[in-house]
């Protein structure tokens, strides 16, 4: 009959195997059958013994001793002190010496007044709770600014690293950001500029993301952005239309902050044409002045004109060309003005069931008719 192993058991094995006792090989150095002072002042100052006598034994352990300690242990009837060279998890091939784990008494803790981890004959701070890489002493922080004293330029002044320590003197700076700011006009993205001209028909939306960038020399705190429509190219505040008011967070330098999800419609803009049916938008930063810009600052925060749209009062009209997926044959090429128009266009083909390619100007979609 076959006989197996539960998974269980494996892992008991293992793990028994794993941490059972073996002997494993250590090289120490004897410090006699008394500990001086100074012995262990050198060994918790991490100082070398090779000038004491070395032994080589097997100590069969569970987990080898610590390198360079200090252990107080029972061999040849009588307790000696060993301060261990080196240890490794293997037993050595000569004739070394064995001894048992149970004749390990104890390990020889260095002194460490405030139990930091740091032994108090290289502790600066022996009475002070303070981290090893502080020579033991506590990290102090004056003006609470994430820097220590030690490698703060600034003390008493709360100021980020990158200034060491100090506080960034200057102002912010807010302007649109061009790199982040788009918009969505007839499902086709249109990048922002004083150049920038679209048109917009009838029932037609434009959908825009906006992006200020503060690169000024300090953080810019909350403030409000405003978009304004008016008949001019440019912006005068007795004369343009509010339309609306984005509010902004903190914005640190050379950082930038998007809002996202502002839409304005055909029947929103239509008021605010000249006398060609043109509507021009105009940014605001800063509205309200809530952020000290110094005085370079406060001289670029209107964009006028990032945005001219010209408003139409009829329906988009565009070409259309339905083709047969599979026999490239066309079926219908025109002008349509509405998607309601193309629908019934593509009803009347008799195409039910059929996959056909539905391009309209530059764009093509498959589309099964239903």
């Amino acid at each position: 009959m076959k006989k197996t192993i539960s998974l269980f058991t494996l892992i008991f094995i293992i793990t028994w195997v794993t941490n059972a006792q073996t002997e494993r090989y250590h090289r120490l150095r004897s410090l006699g059958t008394s500990l001086e002072q100074a012995e262990l002042d050198n060994a918790c100052n991490n100082q070398n013994f090779n000038h004491k006598p070395l032994a080589n034994w097997n100590v069969t352990t569970i987990n080898p001793l610590i390198n360079r300690k200090i252990y107080k242990i029972f061999v040849d009837d009588e307790i000696k002190y060993y301060w261990v060279e080196r240890s490794f998890s293997y037993p050595t091939n000569d004739d070394g010496e064995s001894i048992d784990a149970d004749n390990i008494l104890e390990i020889i803790q260095c002194p460490d007044a405030d139990n930091d981890g740091t032994p108090d004959i290289r502790d600066n701070c022996p009475n002070q709770y303070g981290p090893s890489s502080n020579n033991g002493c506590p990290i102090i922080d004056s003006d609470n600014d994430g820097v220590p004293d030690n490698q703060d330029n600034c003390p008493n002044e709360a100021g980020p690293s990158s200034n060491n320590g100090c506080p960034i003197t200057g102002n912010a700076d807010l302007v649109v950001d061009l790199d982040y700011s788009e918009a969505l006009v007839n499902d086709s993205f249109k990048s922002i500029s004083s150049s920038s001209f679209y048109t917009l028909y009838l029932d037609e939306r434009v959908q825009m993301q906006l992006a200020i960038r503060n690169q000024g020399n300090a953080t810019s705190g909350n403030s409000t952005t405003s978009i304004y429509a008016s008949n001019s190219s440019s912006y005068a505040s007795n004369s343009a239309t509010l339309l609306e008011d984005i509010n902004f967070s903190n914005i640190n330098t050379n950082n930038h902050q998007v809002a996202s999800g502002i839409e304005f419609t055909h029947h929103t803009l239509s008021p605010y044409v000249d006398g060609s049916g043109n509507v021009y938008l105009h940014i605001v930063v800063d509205k309200n002045d809530d952020v000290d810009e110094g005085t370079s600052g406060e001289n670029n925060n209107i964009k006028e004109s990032f945005l001219r749209l010209n408003i139409k009062n009829d329906t988009r009209s565009y070409n259309l060309k339905v083709i047969g997926l599979w026999n490239s044959q066309t079926y219908y090429s025109g002008t349509v003005s509405s998607i309601q128009q193309e629908q019934l266009i593509i009803n009347n083909l008799g195409l039910t069931g059929q996959t056909v390619i539905v391009v309209r100007d530059n764009t093509s979609q498959l589309m099964q008719v239903n």
